[in-house]
């Protein structure tokens, strides 16, 4: 499991697929489908500047996230790979909440989706 912060997005080898992370940690199955995200999972900052960079990353483990990550977990008819270059083309700051700290809400960033 790995436990994903903005700054993992930035280590050598994570430009597309999240591959390692700063803090990993061994879970059974059953823990990790109660507790993480998926594999396949998009992701991406959703609080402070590092939205302006744009960064969209997907998961290949299972994955929980610090408070200043956001994931969307495709449908099972969904493919991943297609979902994130959709998502490649997407720029960020169009959901952007405007403030002293710019930051993205799941149900802004719900409503782009549907």
């Amino acid at each position: 499991m790995l436990f994903i912060k903005v700054s993992d997005m930035n280590h050598a080898g994570n430009e597309t697929v999240l591959v390692r992370t700063a803090l990993e940690k061994a879970l059974d199955a059953t823990q990790a489908a109660h507790q993480c995200a998926p594999p396949g999972t998009i992701v991406f900052p959703k609080r402070g500047a590092a939205i302006a960079a744009n960064k969209k990353r997907l998961t290949d483990t299972w994955s929980v996230f610090d408070p200043n990550v956001i994931g969307v977990v495709p449908g099972s008819s969904i493919n991943p790979r297609f979902l994130f270059q959709w998502f490649q083309s997407f720029d960020l700051k169009g959901i952007t909440e405007s403030g002293p700290t710019p930051q993205l809400n799941s149900t802004r960033s719900i409503l782009i989706l549907c």
